[in-house]
């Protein structure tokens, strides 16, 4: 017969209550969605089609609420899914689309000399302005990409919300659905061949710092025909351009432009998925651009109208546009393509900077964003790629030093293809 001792019965109990509260704070602490998935999602789907394509429907019909011109909202339990299928359906795309670590991607980083960034004013209100666009009055809400609050919703305690979302929202407002964790594949973008007859790049010539924008010609169009309001502005713009821009070169901030579309594009936070850290990063896809365009000098700056060009000599076609690695190969080199910059594909041949490139990059690491040489049939950019804090999460460098650059070469005249038209 066993007898117990107050002291061991006080231990006894002690030791229980320690069981008790640890299993208390266990589930109690984990999310009841989560503690879901951990218990139901790896067991067998009974019907994994229906069940995946329940979830496209509801993700379809989210789409077309969206797009709707009135409020839309159906609650997200209106689907006939159980919770357990739910459990079942995010351990499917978790899986589908895990965490992954870019670390070894990156590994080099480690290695490098470490030198403070010197930043221009106009770099770093550039700086300023991609890490935070409503400085510039954008609208909050629409500052993370869908793509990205995807897989931030995905791996989240508000999985089964992001699963079911019918259409939640005000109209023109895109959210988040299972649709938007898959990239659209593409091929790389070649270059355009261009004609036999593109003339020499010739002497070096001023580039315009400025230039009126298309509001100005639309206030003096009925001066040059007040019966055709788009020829009166072209007419106007013609006018200013024979006295101030005969030689019709791009101006700088046709090419600031054009630098900007591809450094966000490049950098487009929607193809590096979210990242917690750079050890769980879900959804990324490398860096690449996917647009080729042509500067047209016949429309004021901020005309989309554009015609074909009534003559070759307005019309700079980009002749080539390369990736300089400013970090992984021990000095500046530039990737030699035949392709816009695409880091699936890029090659293993490099070349060294040429004099323009060796010039200007001295130009960006004291400051500057954009350099350019401007000549009669030609004009040269190099354009930085730097590090602003979005893209801390996973570099293992400083706000603001300089990751790369674009090296741009435009050249007067026609391309035997057609390319899409801007500024």
């Amino acid at each position: 017969m066993f007898r117990f001792s107050l002291r061991s019965l006080v231990g006894l109990t002690t030791i229980f209550a320690v069981i008790i509260a640890s299993g208390y704070y266990y589930f109690s602490s984990e999310n009841p969605v989560e503690r879901e998935i951990r218990l139901y999602g790896k067991t067998p789907m009974k019907d994994p089609d229906r069940l995946l394509a329940e979830v496209e429907r509801l993700a379809e019909l989210g789409d077309q609420a969206q797009s709707s011109e009135s409020f839309s909202y159906v609650p997200a339990n209106a689907s006939e899914l159980t919770r357990v299928e739910l459990a079942q359906i995010a351990h499917h795309f978790r899986e589908r689309f895990p965490f992954r670590s870019l670390r070894p991607r990156l590994a080099y980083e480690s290695s490098l000399p470490k030198s403070k960034a010197i930043l221009g004013e106009a770099t770093l209100a550039r700086m300023n302005l991609a890490e935070d666009p409503t400085q510039g009055g954008m609208v909050k809400a629409r500052l993370t990409p869908t793509r990205t609050q995807a897989f931030y919703e995905l791996h989240s305690e508000w999985v089964f919300t992001f699963i079911t979302q019918e259409g939640v929202g005000l109209s023109r407002m895109r959210f988040p659905s299972v649709w938007d964790l898959e990239l659209a594949d593409s091929p790389p973008v070649e270059f355009d061949e261009l004609s036999d007859d593109a003339p020499e790049p010739g002497g070096i010539v001023e580039i315009l710092d400025d230039e009126p924008g298309r509001y100005q010609f639309e206030n003096e169009w009925n001066r040059f025909d007040s019966n055709d309001y788009q020829r009166g502005i072209d007419l106007a713009f013609a006018a200013w351009a024979d006295t101030n821009n005969p030689m019709s070169i791009p101006t700088k901030p046709r090419l600031d432009w054009y630098y900007e579309q591809d450094r966000l594009e490049f950098g487009e936070s929607g193809r590096n998925g979210f990242a917690r850290d750079v050890d769980h990063v879900a959804g990324f896809a490398p860096h690449r651009l996917a647009e080729k365009r042509s500067i047209q000098m016949d429309r004021p700056f901020g005309s989309y109208d554009f015609p074909p060009p009534a003559s070759p000599d307005r019309n700079w076609v980009l002749k080539s546009l390369q990736l300089v690695s400013l970090l992984k190969h021990g000095r500046p080199q530039v990737y030699v393509s035949k392709q816009l910059p695409d880091m699936t594909s890029l090659g293993a041949e490099v070349r060294d900077l040429d004099r323009f490139e060796q010039m200007a990059l001295r130009e960006l690491y004291k400051g500057q964003d954009v350099h350019i040489e401007g000549r009669e049939n030609q004009v040269r950019m190099l354009g930085s790629l730097r590090a602003i804090r979005q893209c801390l999460d996973c570099h293992s460098v400083d706000r603001g030093e300089l990751l790369g650059a674009f090296t741009y070469v435009f050249v007067r005249g026609a391309s035997r293809q057609p390319v899409n038209k801007d500024h």
